[in-house]
């Protein structure tokens, strides 16, 4: 019997390790998953249902958006995981929608090492004004990045998908994707920061997520930038035409690229359970 408990004290302690091994640790997560705990449909202003990388309540910016449970459909990258059953944040009318991140995560974007990538996916009903994804705070003078689309000054052009750091209105550094329409995209980005100047690769519908790497899809490098505001919220905007319809969903921020692509595991303590049970049941009938 004691052979027994030894061996399934070493079952328990490899399903600890095997858990910690393939849980992704992500920073930071939000599907928008409605009902139970998660949001109710309708406007998202005032709301703020406990996500991993967020706190406070979503707040709003001249007009709220809302919260839909009908998901964004995508299946275009190999590797890439959608979260089942999630909803997604809606702009219908003129509005910024912000949330603030966790200081968890605001430390590992102004860390002075180290790499973090960011996943999403975003999807217009039509194509027109601006429409983007923020990261910074609630004003357009703290923007820290920006992607999406937008027939004035922040991108390149107003016939693709942009990125824009460290701007406002014009300036900063900048990149484009492909042409901007209706269709739903994953956007990746990979931004590797240093002690002088950082990097930022980023990625539109890439072919492949597979073994960490990231292949296919139109990528853009940019380079010779620090981050001048605080990246501490996520942001939703959208303002004239393009107000009729901007949806994201799938929020992830990670350290690694899997955390950012696949679902993540369940957790050490869920894995661990059916083994710990078994040490239980033998524990009572040594006793017995």
């Amino acid at each position: 019997m004691k052979t027994t408990l030894v061996k399934l004290t070493a079952t328990c302690a490899l399903a600890f390790a095997m858990a910690s091994g393939v849980q992704a640790q992500i920073l930071a997560n939000d599907p928008f998953l409605t009902g139970g705990s998660g949001y109710t449909v309708g406007s998202v202003n005032g709301q703020g249902p406990a996500v991993t990388g967020f706190t406070g309540n979503w707040y709003q910016d001249f007009n709220p958006g809302s919260v839909s449970a009908t998901p964004i459909s995508y299946s275009g990258t190999t590797g890439y995981q959608t979260t089942p059953g999630s909803g997604a944040l809606v702009n219908n009318q003129d509005a910024r929608n912000g949330r603030a991140l966790d200081p968890s995560v605001v430390n590992a974007f102004t860390a002075a090492s180290g790499t973090v990538y960011i996943s999403f996916l975003m999807q217009f009903s039509s194509v027109a004004g601006y429409q983007a994804v923020e990261l910074g705070n609630n004003t357009d003078g703290g923007r820290f990045l920006q992607l999406g689309y937008s027939v004035f000054p922040d991108f390149q052009n107003s016939t693709d998908f942009g990125i824009t750091l460290n701007a406002s209105g014009g300036g900063g550094v900048s990149g484009v994707f492909g042409a901007a329409d209706t269709s739903a995209h994953l956007f990746v980005l990979q931004l590797n920061l240093t002690s002088g100047t950082d990097t930022l690769n980023a990625w539109e519908d890439p072919a492949s997520v597979t073994g960490g790497v990231v292949t296919g899809g139109t990528e853009v490098s940019l380079s010779g930038f620090t981050a001048v505001n605080t990246p501490s919220n996520f942001l939703l905007a959208s303002f004239l035409g393009g107000s009729a319809g901007t949806e994201v969903s799938d929020v992830r921020i990670g350290n690694t690229l899997t955390d950012v692509t696949a679902v993540p595991e369940p957790s050490v303590t869920f894995l661990a359970l059916p083994g710990l049970g078994a040490l239980f049941l033998v524990r009572r009938r040594m006793i017995a």
